[in-house]
């Protein structure tokens, strides 16, 4: 470090040549460990090497790092490094209906107004600011949406990372805007307007125009701020603005929905489509359970894998928890018959806990609008109830053997079994000793067999981006789902066929696949990826209302996707084609 402190102070060069700019000459580190306190040095190229303006950014991603003295910084950028705030992605996903006037953006939006002529001052700050900052902040021009959550999408090269946060800028051609949650902070406010009046944001930035918005004009007049000068006090004398923001935690309510003993998976060994297991042009047999599937149902199938596919069972069988044994049998009729007086009667009524057929659409009752109209929103409510309440994925993983289960007469099924494979994972434990994702996700490797489970392991080292990756992309479908990511989890298993498994509720997702099928091929970040996993977790959410493969658990599958449709659009709205 000593000889390159020299080298910036006496620069043995007049101008940086290309030979330069490809020796790996350059002192580098990078951070690892749980709190990112281990070191290790390495000498690169300058390209290689990002100057860390944002240390949050210099957490969340593995890069190589130039140090942190001001010299070699303007070293290593005059010789090719990049700022790493220029090069990370960042976008956000808004979960919710974005509203304006309420009391949270009313009163932000006032502060904001009388605070503006200080934001703005060339004497209050000296950074530079955009040109007509002032425009940006006037009331004519800027609006401010509160919503439910908000949450930024990072992303450098091939990493990818989620984080919450509470306020966001968004520029327009005529007019600009923030989106703030219930509870935010202010910070982010802070950071958020920077972004909209000052050519270049820094955390030192935020700080300061947080402290602008937040410190009450008393105090910003005796730290010597000319607010008497710039601000009419007088339109503001007395005024006392109340919007500090609520921190207390919402925590989400625990399941208490009975657990189903079975856990089942969609494979991709079952290419042939579901629909050559069906045949729709029949006319439904009353009390066959066909009624509604058989006219509705259809395959499932994207990118070459057939969503409708084997099962999985957990160690835990008791007699009390296991799937229906309606199915296919003449009780399913006459279930299919109470059905649709069940789902007409009040929201407020309970609709157990059992597992609840699909409502027939044929028959001889005569069904008015309006009594589809009640089916369609209390079936919609039922579902949504269902995912919110799914269970926390457990921490000492799942071993279980492979089993076949009898296809109870007269399913549609097309064979009188079906295989459920066996499922041994562990927790995998990273280098910084913990067994989950940037963001709480779970991750379990493989455990059965030395060969097999070192493998899993080793995977999983060494492909961890695109395990992280993976855990983004679950986050983000979990928003649209509405589902707790504490009920869905991330596997690896090297020689499986299960692309994701149902076990008691809590969902599990093979990273193999993903990284076969999206990461490896760049597609991670794009609109294919989300659609195919979207359908995936559609195919499990139906299993914790129907245990088999059959018309029902299609029927289920098809509504998750159509309640769940429109919050997916909003989703790819924001994601590259």
């Amino acid at each position: 470090k000593s000889l390159l402190r020299r080298v910036a102070a006496h620069r043995p060069f007049q101008r940086v040549t290309s030979h330069i700019r490809e020796a790996k000459f350059l002192l580098a580190y990078t951070l690892s460990g749980s709190d990112g306190e281990e070191m290790s040095f390495e000498l690169a190229k300058a390209s290689d090497i990002f100057v860390i303006d944002n240390t949050f950014f210099g957490r969340m991603f593995s890069v190589k790092q130039a140090p942190h003295e001001s010299d070699l910084e303007e070293l290593y950028t005059l010789i090719g490094s990049q700022y790493i705030s220029k090069i990370v992605n960042k976008k956000y996903d808004i979960g919710g209906t974005p509203t304006s006037g309420t009391t949270t953006t009313a009163g932000l939006l006032e502060r904001i107004q009388e605070r503006a002529p200080l934001l703005v001052s060339p004497s209050v700050t000296s950074r530079p600011l955009i040109k007509n900052a002032e425009s940006v902040l006037d009331p004519k021009n800027f609006s401010i949406y509160q919503v439910p959550t908000l949450k930024a999408v990072y992303s450098l090269g091939n990493s990818v990372r989620m984080n919450k946060t509470t306020c966001c800028s968004q520029q327009g051609k005529r007019s600009n805007s923030l989106i703030i949650t219930a509870e935010f902070d202010w910070f982010d406010v802070g950071f958020a307007i920077g972004e909209l009046i000052l050519q270049r944001c820094q955390l030192e930035d935020a700080f300061f125009i947080s402290s602008l918005l937040e410190t009450p004009l008393e105090q910003l007049r005796s730290r010597g701020f000319p607010v008497d000068r710039i601000i009419k006090t007088e339109a503001t004398a007395g005024v006392k603005l109340d919007i500090s923001p609520n921190q207390a935690e919402n925590k989400p309510t625990p399941a208490h929905e009975k657990k189903s003993s079975t856990s089942h998976a969609v494979t991709e060994d079952s290419l042939e489509s579901q629909a050559t297991r069906r045949d729709v042009s029949k006319e439904p047999k009353e009390g066959s359970g066909h009624d509604f599937a058989a006219a509705t149902t259809g395959t499932t199938e994207h990118n070459g894998f057939d969503m409708d596919n084997s099962s999985v069972v957990t160690e835990d069988t008791n007699d009390d928890m296991r799937p229906s044994k309606m199915l296919g049998s003449k009780k399913l009729g006459r279930a299919f018959t109470g059905f649709a007086n069940r789902l007409k009667q009040t929201h407020s009524h309970s609709l157990g806990d059992g597992i609840l057929p699909a409502p027939p659409t044929g028959g001889k009752q005569n069904v008015t609008p309006k009594d589809d109209a009640i089916l369609h929103e209390n079936l919609e409510k039922l579902l949504r109830n269902k995912v919110k309440q799914s269970p926390t994925v457990g921490s000492t993983g799942i071993q279980s053997e492979e089993q076949t289960i009898p296809i109870p007469e007269g399913l549609d099924h097309g064979s009188s079994c079906e295989v459920v494979p066996a499922q041994h994972i562990k927790p995998f434990v990273e280098a910084n000793g913990k067994s989950e994702a940037h963001n709480g996700i779970k991750i379990f490797a493989y455990a059965k067999g030395d060969k097999n489970t070192l493998s899993s392991v080793d995977f999983l080292r060494k492909n961890i981006e695109s395990v992280e990756s993976f855990a983004v992309v679950l986050e983000r479908l979990c928003l649209v789902f509405e589902i707790p990511l504490a009920s869905v989890a991330i596997y690896h298993d090297p020689t499986g066929r299960a692309i994701a498994f149902n076990a008691q509720g809590a969902l599990y997702f093979n990273v193999r696949y993903y990284h076969s099928l999206h990461y490896t091929k760049n597609l991670h970040t794009r609109q294919p990826c989300y659609c195919y996993w979207f359908v995936v977790v559609c195919h499990e959410l139906a299993h914790n209302m129907e245990g088999p493969h059959n018309q029902t658990h299609a029927f289920y599958t098809e509504s998750y996707t159509g309640f769940y449709m429109p919050k997916l659009l909003s989703l790819l709205s924001r994601v590259e084609e």
